[in-house]
């Protein structure tokens, strides 16, 4: 396995899959010269890769590691850090990747998100892993631009609620959070577990389950997570909106571990 260490700044490999090979790859918020829940982005992968390739030993850097890459590029506030380990089919040979850079746009501030429920394409890559490949995620993106949406919300062919293209949902009902089961429907987020674990604090009582689109009917309140946003309002789905987050409120003060937001 040969180790590939690229300088802040730099363009990360093709998340979409352009690049030859096959893999997987991770991205962190960063801010203040270090990375959020590092631990739980290298466990993630790290259960990816035995999934990819049972046997493969493949050394990730650790938070040391990332903190002098941030500081190489003077980034000390909000920052994206990318993370790919990536096989060549060529040489059969695994690398692991860096890159990072600023990352100007995050923090509580941001504003609502309008979903558009599209389908989960049937050939898209088994959910629970962040693969490289992404073109049929990215697709349904740009589905959900052409409607007027930021971004997809993706929904199985039973109409249950899986994902958004690039993060997880959590739908409130009174005191109860609820959020698709991972890595069944979803990708086990770093900010997606760190919520399963905290939303106590804010008085909420988490679930995961099967959340249908009807369901949202009758929803207090959506939100999406993940590593850059932290934890983001959504303002609309489809044809129902909302624009009261009043449990969404009570997380500022605890302190999301994403760019941008208060922070100890």
């Amino acid at each position: 396995m040969s180790r590939m260490t690229r300088r802040a700044g730099e363009p990360a490999p093709d998340e979409a899959g352009g690049a030859p090979g096959c893999g997987i790859f991770t991205t962190a918020g960063c801010d203040r010269g270090r990375p959020f829940l590092w631990s739980r982005h290298t466990r993630r992968l790290e259960r990816s890769m035995a999934f990819l390739a049972p046997g493969a030993r493949v050394q990730l850097p650790g938070e040391q590691e990332i903190v002098e890459l941030l500081a190489a590029g003077r980034l000390v506030g909000p920052a994206r850090l990318r993370l790919v380990v990536q096989c060549d089919t060529n040489s059969a040979r695994w690398t692991v990747s860096t890159s990072c850079s600023a990352w100007p746009s995050c923090g509580p501030r941001l504003s609502p998100l309008h979903l558009s429920p599209i389908p989960r394409p049937v050939s898209a890559p088994p959910a629970g892993h962040k693969w490289l490949a992404r073109d049929d995620l990215r697709v349904a993106r740009d589905r959900a631009r052409e409607a007027g949406a930021d971004e997809a919300l993706l929904v199985n062919a039973a109409g249950e609620i899986l994902e958004t293209s690039t993060a997880n949902i959590f739908v409130r009902f009174d005191n109860l959070l609820v959020t698709p089961p991972a890595p069944q429907a979803c990708l086990p987020g770093t900010v997606r577990e760190w919520l399963l674990e905290h939303a106590p604090v804010a008085g909420l009582q988490v679930c995961e389950r099967a959340l249908h689109l009807d369901e949202l009917a009758g929803a207090d309140e959506v939100w999406a997570t993940n590593a850059l946003i932290g934890v983001r309002r959504v303002a609309r789905v489809g044809n129902r909106s909302w624009d009261a987050w009043a449990a969404w409120e009570r997380l500022r003060p605890i302190g999301v571990p994403a760019p941008g937001w208060k922070h100890g």
